[in-house]
C-alpha cells in the first residue's frame, strides 16, 4: 500500500481516504479540505501499514474513514483496530470479487487478462455516465504494470480472504454503478443511500465534509 499526505497541517480531525484500484490522488484532488488532514491511501499490491503511520492516525481526536470500490474492501483488512468517528463506504463491498455481491470473477479475470493502456482507459470510461464527466476526469499518473500488478493481488487475496466483521456506519450505493454493478451492492448491504451517477462518484461533491454528512 502507499500513503500519502494530501493535507498535514495539525488539525484535530483526520480523513483517511482508501481509493479505488489504479487510482492516486488525481481522483480527489477537486474536493476541498476545509478543516480536515487528508491521508490518501492507495496502490494494494500489499496490505501493509507502518506502525508508525496507525500511531499517527490515532494520534488525531477525530478520525474519519471514506473508502470508495476496492478501498472498501482494503479498509476493512487493515485499518480494522482503529477508532473511527465514521465510517463510510462507497461504490465497494466487503465481497468485491463475488458474482452475487461485487464485480463477477470472470469479469474481473477478464479486465487482469487483457488490460493494456486501451483497455485501462476503457475501464476509466465506464466510471461515468456523462461525456462530460469524464472529460473532467484526470486520470492516475500510474505506471500500466503498476496497475496491473496491483489488479493480480486482488484478484489472489480478495477471492482467498474470508468475510471480514468490520462495520461501516454509512453506505452510498450509485444508482447506475456499470464496474460494481449497483444490484449486487445492494444484494450485499440491504441498507444504503442512493447516489446518482456511475461507479465515480466524487463530481457529486465540493468538499470533503459533505461526504461526511451524506445519510
Amino acid at each position: 500500500m502507499k500513503f500519502k499526505w494530501l493535507n498535514q497541517q495539525n488539525n484535530d480531525s483526520l480523513i483517511v481516504f482508501c481509493n479505488g484500484w489504479g487510482m492516486d490522488e488525481t481522483a480527489i484532488n477537486h474536493l476541498d479540505y476545509q478543516s480536515f488532514d487528508i491521508l490518501l491511501i492507495y496502490d494494494y499490491s500489499d496490505l501493509k501499514i507502518p506502525e508508525e503511520l496507525i500511531k499517527n492516525i490515532n494520534s488525531y481526536s477525530d478520525k474519519y474513514l471514506i473508502t470508495w470500490s476496492m478501498g472498501v474492501w482494503a479498509a476493512a483488512k487493515t485499518l480494522n483496530n482503529i477508532m473511527f468517528k465514521k465510517k463510510i463506504a462507497i461504490n465497494g463491498t466487503l465481497k468485491p470479487i463475488n458474482d452475487e455481491f461485487g464485480i463477477a470473477e470472470q469479469v474481473f479475470k477478464g479486465t487482469l487478462d487483457h488490460l493494456s493502456e486501451v483497455t485501462r482507459d476503457k475501464f476509466f470510461r465506464r466510471m461515468f455516465l456523462s461525456q462530460a464527466d469524464y472529460a473532467k476526469f484526470e486520470a492516475p499518473k500510474r505506471d500500466l504494470e503498476n496497475q496491473k500488478q496491483e489488479l493480480a493481488v486482488l484478484l489472489k487475496i480478495a477471492t482467498e480472504s474470508q468475510d471480514s466483521e468490520f462495520n461501516y456506519d454509512t453506505v452510498l450505493v450509485s444508482l447506475k454503478d456499470r464496474i460494481m454493478p449497483t444490484k449486487n451492492q445492494i444484494n450485499y448491504w440491504k441498507d444504503s443511500v442512493s447516489l446518482e451517477g456511475g461507479h465515480y462518484p466524487f463530481y457529486n461533491f465540493c468538499c470533503w465534509s459533505e461526504i461526511i454528512n451524506v445519510g
